[in-house]
């Protein structure tokens, strides 16, 4: 028997909210506290998700930081330089 594919709008946009949120919460922690200060833990309660959501999301604490580089070089400001 064939597993049906589960599409869900609603939950992709809280997923990809939840995503956002955790990578805002590093950003913010990374400015005030640098690399050290940026800890799985401290990254979790600013966000307001548990540390395994984030493991779950990112795998690592690289992940997170190669995902906050990644948005940085891809902002607002580089769009407009490509326009």
């Amino acid at each position: 028997m064939k597993k049906r594919a589960y599409l869900s709008p609603t939950r992709q946009r809280q997923a990809d909210e939840t995503r956002t949120r955790i990578a805002a919460a590093a950003r913010k922690l990374l400015e005030e506290h640098g690399y050290a200060g940026m800890t799985m833990e401290a990254v979790a309660q600013k966000a307001g998700v548990a540390v395994a959501t984030i493991y779950a999301i990112f795998g690592s604490k690289t992940g997170i930081l190669s995902e906050i580089l990644d948005a940085a070089r891809f902002d607002d400001s580089y769009q407009n330089l490509v326009r």
